[in-house]
Formats: structure tokens, sequence, C-alpha cells
């Protein structure tokens, strides 16, 4: 029977250098050297991961991230400052108003980065010329982050497990490696068991 072996040679020294290299340049470039620190990780993650002595490679670049980053970065500024401006002014209507926007942000970015992220990494990964590739429905993904979204506000978090369960199901099922397809068998209430206790 041909068994692949599956090895990680990362050393954690390495990672340490990697990870502090990263926070100085955040810290230099205000946070705008980010992409370029999650793709170095990336790469790092990727060329030390081995099936049959063969690293997995990674081809991003930061730039190709940095738009992405750069709209989620004014999203998020405009958001705080509005948030402290509200807390300044004591104006409980706009802090209201604020929340509620808030969780229709939450509704709207999330799925399209998830998305967008399994989309682009996937297609910048090969190992030895072999495509990974993500085929999900960006409409399915958004529909069930959605709905689950909202179920789980209504259960007061409940139905967390159920909605965890089923996006990783939706996301490993439409994964692919070359030929080969990926399948996830776990469920809600084995989920839901383990974060109970």
């Amino acid at each position: 029977m041909n068994q692949n072996k599956l090895q990680f040679t990362g050393k954690g020294l390495e990672l340490l250098g990697l990870l502090l290299t990263n926070w100085l340049l955040n810290i230099v470039t205000i946070g705008f050297y980010y992409p370029w620190a999650r793709v170095k990780m990336i790469k790092f993650y990727w060329r030390n991961t081995l099936i049959n002595f063969t690293p997995f490679e990674f081809t991003g670049y930061g730039n190709e991230i940095f738009k992405a980053y750069i709209i989620l970065l004014v999203v998020a500024i405009i958001f705080y400052a509005s948030y402290i401006y509200a807390a300044f002014t004591e104006n409980s209507n706009l802090m209201v108003a604020i929340a509620l926007f808030s969780s229709l942000l939450i509704l709207c970015i999330i799925p399209l980065a998830v998305h967008g992220a399994l989309r682009y990494r996937t297609a910048r990964t090969t190992w030895r010329g072999i495509h990974m590739g993500y085929r999900g429905e960006r409409g399915q993904l958004y529909t069930d982050f959605v709905v689950g979204y909202l179920l789980t506000i209504l259960t007061f978090g409940i139905y967390s497990s159920w909605f965890i369960s089923r996006l990783r199901t939706y996301i490993i099922e439409n994964l692919r490696f070359g030929n080969l397809k990926f399948e996830y068998t776990g469920n809600g209430f084995d989920l839901f068991i383990i974060q109970l206790i």
C-alpha cells in the first residue's frame, strides 16, 4: 500500500525571527506592511509543509492583497472614529445606530473576505506543479453565512456550533488539490457538546 508522508520541518527560532521582523516592520510602517507580513508567514508554513519530502509552494505577493487590506482598514477607522465620537458626545441613539451598522457590516464583509481569501490562497498554492483551488460559490457562502449568523443571534449563541460546522463543511468540500476532493465529517452536535464542556 502506497502511503504519502506528511511532515512539518519549520523551526521555532526561524518563526520567532520572522514574527519579530514582521512586528517591527508593521510598527515602523504604521500597519501598512501587514499584507507582506502575512504573505511571508504563509510562505514559511507552506515551504515547511512537505508531502514525500517535497514542500508546498505559495506564489503570492503582498501587493496583491494590499488593496483589499486598505479597504478594510478604512472601514475599521471610520467605524472606530464614529464609535469614539458617539461615546464622547454621549449620544445613545448614535451608539445604537453604530452597533446595528457594525452587525450589518459583519454580514456584508466577512463572507466576501473568506471567499476572496480562499480563492486567492488556493490559487497561489502548488505542490510538484499540482495546483490547489477553491470552487465554492460566493452567493452560496453568503447565504449560509447570513442564515447561520442570524440563527446564532436568535438562539443566543446556541446555534453557533452548527453554524461553524456548516460553513466548514461547505468550504472544505469545495477545496481541490489537483483532481482530489476533500471531505469534512464533523457535525454541529459534537462541536456543541465540546463547547458546552
